[in-house]
């Protein structure tokens, strides 16, 4: 599905303080638009969510969720993603691919202080990890510092492949829960690191032409 039928700017007023540039959401390689309940397609997130079925991404995304006694697994199905897309005090940004128009992935910002601090996750279709997921996640805590206001993003996750992503953009380690989660019955480590805008200035300025803060 194509994004680019509706414009930052169509968005209301709660999607982006007035001194931010939307213009910020745009990168060289993807683009980024805050999913605003009735400002998209009426179908958006189950879009997102069957893209990120056929990815075979909802056990990843979803693995804090337990399956139960039914005999079909409820883990990441629709309902499941629907509600938690659905909760109004997260920031969800769809990231759309520039050369293709195609939906790339989705990032996400929840657990607020306002003023303070969030926590924050993201999905990147496999294949636009790389260069766009990075560039993705840098607009995404541009929008998240500078528009949101708050002063540090924190990560949680069991995937190396993530804590690599957040390292290369300025994140710092912090610790590690030992056996915290629980990954298909198995015990699983939980990696906790942290962004202070103040090492996101310093780490990206002059990443994308824009010098964030």
């Amino acid at each position: 599905m194509e994004l680019n039928t509706l414009t930052p700017t169509a968005l209301p007023s709660t999607a982006s303080a007035p001194e931010y540039d939307t213009n910020r959401l745009k990168g060289d390689l993807v683009s980024l638009w805050p999913y605003v309940h009735g400002y998209y397609a009426r179908d958006l997130p189950y879009q997102i969510w069957a893209l990120m079925e056929k990815d075979d991404a909802t056990k990843y995304v979803f693995y804090e969720y337990q399956n139960g006694a039914t005999p079909v697994p409820i883990k990441g199905d629709l309902a499941s993603f629907m509600a938690y897309v659905s909760d109004p005090q997260k920031i969800i940004l769809v990231v759309q691919d520039n050369e293709t128009a195609e939906i790339a992935g989705m990032i996400w910002f929840d657990t607020f202080i306002p003023r303070y601090r969030c926590n924050s996750g993201f999905w990147m279709r496999r294949r636009f990890w790389g260069h766009r997921t990075r560039e993705a996640c840098r607009i995404a805590l541009d929008y998240v510092f500078n528009n949101i206001g708050v002063q540090a993003v924190w990560g949680f996750t069991p995937w190396l492949t993530s804590v690599k992503t957040t390292n290369a953009l300025g994140f710092t380690y912090v610790c590690s829960l030992p056996d915290y989660a629980l990954l298909d019955g198995k015990p699983a480590d939980i990696h906790i690191s942290c962004l202070r805008k103040e090492d996101f200035v310093i780490a990206m300025n002059g990443k994308n032409g824009v010098q964030h803060g």
